[in-house]
C-alpha cells in the first residue's frame, strides 16, 4: 500500500500529495506526513510505537507515566499549549486510524525546522524564552504525564528520580564512576520541587519551527510531562552557548524569574544522560558541561 492509499481514508477529498517529514533521527516517536487535498494542507501524526522501547521512552514512562502511543491525547494537550504559549502547538483537527495505529490530523504551521539554537537569531531565542516561561507559569500540584492521566505527589519526585536512575543504569549497563553514588544519594535527599508545570524531557531545537528569524510553532509535543521547570533549564545547558543562554534568560525573566539550578543540576544531568536525550555522550564529559544558568 502506498502512502496516498494509506492516508486517503482520513480525508473526504482525494489526496493530491504526500510528503513524509523525516525528523533526522531514528528513534522518533511518531511518523509524520504533510498531506494536501483540494481544500486542506495538513499534517498527519501516527505513533510508531507498538511497545515502549529504549531508555528515553521507558524512562519517561517509569518516571512520569508518559506514553506516546496515546496520540489522541494530543488534542487536549496541544489546545492547552496553544492557550499558554505565544509559540503555538498545532491544533488537532480530527482523530482517526491508520490501520491499527491511532493518528491525528493537525493544522500545518508555516516554517522550517530549527536545526540548532547555537548561533540562532536573537528573535528565535527570545521567543523560546518567553514561550517556555509562559508554559512554566501555570503550576500544578504534582508530577506526571502531560495528559493528566498520571499525577503523583511532588514529595515522591526526587526519590522516584533516584529509582529511575538506578533502573536505567542497570538496563543499559552504564559504567558507574566514583561520583555516581554521591549523586544518587543527593537525589534521594533533595526536598520536593516547589511546583510542577509542563516540561519537555526531550527538549530539542528540532521540535520547533522558525520563519524569518522568529519561532512559529512547537510541533513535537508527544512527550510533554508535568515536572519541575528546572528540568528544562538543565536540558538547555546542552543546547545553548553562553551568549544564547543570556538572551534566553533575559527573555524568560520578562515573564517569570528563572529558577536556581545549583541544588539539582548534577542529579537532573545524570537523569538526562541515562535517558539518552542527546545520545550516548561519555558520562564524565556530559557531567562536566559548563553551567550556563548560575
Amino acid at each position: 500500500m502506498d502512502q496516498v492509499e494509506m492516508l486517503q481514508p482520513l480525508f473526504d477529498r482525494p489526496v493530491r500529495s504526500v510528503e513524509y517529514l523525516a525528523p533526522g533521527h531514528s528513534d522518533h516517536a511518531s511518523d509524520v506526513w504533510r498531506v494536501r487535498t483540494d481544500v486542506e494542507n495538513v499534517v498527519v501524526r501516527a505513533s510508531r510505537a507498538i511497545r515502549l522501547e529504549g531508555p528515553f521512552a521507558l524512562g519517561c514512562h517509569r518516571l512520569f507515566g508518559a506514553d506516546p502511543r496515546r496520540v489522541w491525547d494530543l488534542e487536549a494537550l496541544n489546545a492547552m499549549l496553544a492557550e499558554l504559549s505565544p509559540v503555538p502547538a498545532p491544533r488537532v483537527l480530527r482523530r482517526g486510524w491508520l490501520g491499527r495505529r491511532p493518528c491525528v490530523v493537525v493544522e500545518c504551521i508555516p516554517g522550517r525546522t530549527v536545526d540548532t539554537f547555537i548561533g540562532a537569531p536573537g528573535g528565535v531565542l527570545c521567543d523560546l524564552g518567553r514561550a517556555l516561561a509562559h508554559i512554566h507559569r501555570r503550576s500544578r500540584a504534582g508530577y506526571g504525564d502531560g495528559a493528566g492521566r498520571v499525577r503523583r505527589p511532588l514529595k515522591a519526585f526526587h526519590p522516584h528520580v533516584a529509582e529511575t536512575i538506578a533502573a536505567l543504569a542497570t538496563a543499559s549497563h552504564v559504567e558507574r564512576p566514583p561520583f555516581w553514588s554521591a549523586v544518587v544519594d543527593r537525589a534521594r535527599a533533595l526536598p520536593p520541587p516547589a511546583a510542577g508545570c509542563l516540561v519537555m524531557p526531550d527538549l530539542d531545537p528540532t521540535q520547533f519551527l522558525q520563519l524569518e528569524g522568529r519561532l512559529t510553532g512547537l510541533v513535537d509535543t508527544e512527550f510533554f510531562c508535568v515536572g519541575p521547570r528546572e528540568l528544562d533549564f538543565v536540558a538547555l545547558e546542552y543546547l545553548l552557548d553562553g551568549a544564547g543562554a543570556g538572551v534566553f534568560r533575559r527573555a524568560y525573566a520578562q515573564v517569570l524569574p528563572p529558577p536556581t539550578l545549583g541544588p539539582v543540576r548534577e542529579v537532573y544531568r545524570l537523569l538526562y544522560r541515562l535517558l539518552e536525550v542527546q545520545g550516548r555522550v561519555p558520562l564524565r564529559r556530559w557531567m562536566a558541561q559548563p553551567a550556563l544558568f548560575e
